[in-house]
């Protein structure tokens, strides 16, 4: 049992109370314990937001490179709705075409990309984290091809993403 000093002002020996991270005088020793605790579990979680902020930029990074190396001229448009062709994206894609550049909506996620020849480079995002990179070919009224899990993308893990366009009033 640990003996307790009725000076405050005098140190405890380790022995008392094991080692110190802080202590103050007067603490006893389930309350010091308590101070590390959560001296460290503050500490942690400040490291952890400085990680995150770190990984969000790694994973933008990483989009913006792989984009960047995949552009080249656009040999057609994209622009429309499509609809899924089989289910799982929560709902229809709608792409903006500018040049050889693509923003829109792919169901849950926000789609940015770029357009090389009839081949289409997505990266589908939400709350600023690049979820799924994809791959898609246009042949006719549809665009498709694979989808990963990876940034940049990777065959090692990829998916059937299959879209069809939907005509819309311009003839698209």
């Amino acid at each position: 049992m640990p003996q307790f000093l009725s000076d405050p002002t005098q140190k405890r020996s380790n022995k008392d109370c094991g080692e110190k991270f802080l202590s103050l005088p007067g603490a006893g020793c389930r309350e010091s314990a308590m101070r590390n605790l959560l001296s460290v579990i503050a500490f942690c979680a400040f490291l952890g937001a400085c990680s995150s902020a770190e990984k969000y930029a790694a994973n933008q990074s990483a989009t913006e490179r792989w984009l960047g190396g995949k552009q080249g001229s656009a040999d057609v448009r994209v622009s429309g709705t499509w609809e899924e062709v089989q289910s799982g994206w929560g709902g229809p894609a709608t792409f903006v075409q500018h040049g050889s550049r693509i923003s829109g909506v792919l169901g849950r996620y926000s789609a940015k990309g770029v357009l090389n020849g009839s081949t289409v480079y997505l990266a589908l995002e939400s709350s600023g984290w690049t979820y799924y990179t994809a791959v898609l070919k246009k042949h006719g009224d549809r665009l498709g091809g694979f989808y990963s899990s990876s940034v940049p993308f990777s065959s090692s893990n990829q998916g059937d993403l299959n879209l069809r366009r939907i005509p819309g009033p311009s003839g698209n």
